[in-house]
Formats: C-alpha cells, sequence, structure tokens
C-alpha cells in the first residue's frame, strides 16, 4: 500500500476514535441528564483525583507519541516508516480514547455528567491534536 493511501486510511481509522468517543459521550450524558440512568455508587468528590489522573495519563499519551516518533529511523524502508507510525498513531490514539472512557465511566458511577462531557471532550481533543499526517511523518 503506497504511503498516501496508508495515510489516508489511518485519518479513517482516527475519524472514527473521536466520532465513536463523541457518541459515548453525548449518549452517556443524555441518559445521565434525563435521569434514565443513576448508578450513582461513589462519593462525586472521587472525580477530582480520577479526571486529574486521567489528565496526566491523556498528555501523557502526546509526550509518548513524539517519543516513538522521534525514534522511527530516518533510513527506514518508506513501508517501515508508514508501518511504524501507524503503530504509534492506533497506539496514542488508544490511550486517549481509553482515558476518555475512564473518566466517562467514574463520572456515570459518581452521578457527575459534567464530568462526562470533560472526559469524553478532552480525549477527543487531544486526538484532534495528533491528527495523522504525511508532513509529520516525513519531519
Amino acid at each position: 500500500m503506497s504511503g498516501g493511501r496508508s495515510i489516508r486510511a489511518l485519518r479513517v481509522f482516527w475519524t472514527l476514535m473521536i466520532v465513536t468517543t463523541l457518541v459515548y459521550t453525548g449518549v452517556v450524558y443524555g441518559m445521565m441528564a434525563t435521569g434514565s440512568v443513576d448508578v450513582a455508587a461513589f462519593d462525586s468528590s472521587i472525580m477530582n483525583v480520577v479526571g486529574a489522573s486521567v489528565m496526566v495519563l491523556l498528555v501523557g499519551a502526546l509526550v509518548v507519541r513524539r517519543r516513538m516518533l522521534a525514534v522511527i529511523p530516518q533510513d527506514a524502508t518508506p513501508e517501515e516508516r508508514i508501518s511504524r507510525y501507524g503503530r504509534l498513531s492506533v497506539i496514542a490514539m488508544a490511550i486517549m480514547e481509553s482515558g476518555g472512557i475512564l473518566v466517562i465511566t467514574f463520572a456515570m458511577l459518581s452521578g457527575s455528567p459534567t464530568w462526562v462531557l470533560a472526559g469524553g471532550g478532552a480525549a477527543a481533543i487531544l486526538m484532534l491534536m495528533a491528527k495523522p499526517s504525511r508532513e509529520e511523518l516525513d519531519a
């Protein structure tokens, strides 16, 4: 598969991960806002610890992504470079998405709909900042 086609395929995957994160966020928030789900098992103060911890995880994903990008050898074949770039992008996006889902889950368990939006929104924004591009790979 050519480099351009690989990057396009990676962008489709990137877009789908952002969309699914936003849909999940919207569904959980909607269910909580309408009162169709009330599973508050924890005190809402737990969200301060969970939120701060996950924000470190989310930002850490960007750092890990940058470090993984920096160790792709410049002298590797184009196919190997694209393969490594694809793997690092998927790993970083999965970390970001999982961080958002963690916040959403704990927010639901603590009855904090605002944190649902914060977790899903932060994950989506960070994934938007990590858009796969040919220019980034070639830099």
